[in-house]
């Protein structure tokens, strides 16, 4: 009977091993300062192009700034972009979403300058050019705000939700949710 149970598992070991599948395609990006640079979301549109948001690192000043890619099916990469936010330290992309005709949106969390972390959300046409920045800087006075997710409706609406500081009279973080507008415009907080 033991002799059994072991060719079994040997079988069983074996069939998982060899039914990895390799990748159709990796690439790697690497960043203007050749420092860390790292992919912290992922999305697709409707014809196989991979959209890649994250954040690069720049050594020489110890600063990080938003990061997008497009790659076609390929994986050829075909455009990217940065965003460096005003306070000029700390920004990074924390979610993507594409709508039916290609265009991308991002959103994470940037550091503008006087207010600390601050929402930054941008729309950019499927070619790689920036249509419109939304920032929501909170509530409170020395306030944190972190987007965590973006949804694009089929109304054209995009959300945006995450977490803010300082909204209710104790320093603890509540929800945070943004409605814009195609064109860019808060429709409500």
């Amino acid at each position: 009977m033991k002799k059994s149970i072991s060719i079994l598992l040997f079988v069983l070991v074996q069939c998982s091993l060899s039914a990895q599948v390799p990748p159709e395609w990796v690439r790697f990006f690497n960043g203007t300062d050749d420092w860390h640079d790292m992919g912290t979301s992922v999305a697709t549109d409707d014809e196989g192009n991979v959209y890649v948001g994250g954040v690069t690192v720049k050594y020489s000043t110890n600063t990080s700034d938003y990061l997008i890619i497009k790659y076609n099916p390929a994986g050829e990469q075909l455009w990217y972009q940065t965003y460096n936010g005003a306070g000029n330290y700390e920004d990074m992309v924390t979610a993507i979403a594409v709508d039916d005709v290609g265009d991308v949106y991002l959103t994470g969390a940037s550091d503008q300058g006087a207010t600390d972390k601050d929402f930054v959300t941008q729309k950019y046409t499927s070619g790689g050019s920036l249509v419109w920045t939304g920032i929501y800087s909170g509530l409170g006075q020395d306030d944190t705000a972190w987007a965590r997710d973006i949804e694009v409706g089929d109304d054209g609406y995009v959300y945006v939700t995450g977490s803010s500081a300082g909204y209710s009279s104790s320093m603890w973080t509540d929800f945070a949710t943004i409605k814009y507008s195609a064109s860019g415009d808060t429709i409500w907080t």
